[in-house]
């Protein structure tokens, strides 16, 4: 289901969509998020990090859930303890709650187009 990486005991799972829609009820920074990955680090530690259009950022996750519809996570209480969302990004999610959010929300004819035009922010 996810694409796994070794490196030495560390391991890095890489969610299988592209691009998540990224909501937290305390944290009103998040919108979007592009290549998402779980990385189980050698101390114990689970760090969560995908690119959100302008920057990487990474966070230490307390506690996972993932199932087919979702991804989300608590970050760290040392880190303020936020939960996070992840959902597929598709066209309706676009236009009801990332467009209107977006200095230069584009329209776009179907989700193949959406997701392209995201990936390529991340180049």
């Amino acid at each position: 289901m996810h694409e796994q990486f070794r490196n030495s005991s560390e391991t890095q799972e890489k969610l299988p969509m592209p691009v998540y829609y990224v909501e937290s009820s305390d944290d009103d920074s998040v919108l979007v998020g592009i290549d998402v990955a779980i990385k189980h680090n050698d101390d114990g530690t689970t760090v969560v990090s995908w690119f959100d259009t302008a920057h990487e950022r990474a966070m230490v996750a307390d506690e996972i859930r993932q199932n087919d519809d979702y991804f989300a996570f608590k970050r760290s209480d040392t880190e303020g303890g936020q939960m996070y969302k992840f959902t597929p990004m598709n066209l309706d999610i676009y236009n009801e709650k990332v467009k209107s959010e977006l200095i230069a929300g584009k329209e776009f004819s179907n989700d193949e187009e959406l997701i392209r035009a995201f990936l390529n922010t991340a180049k």
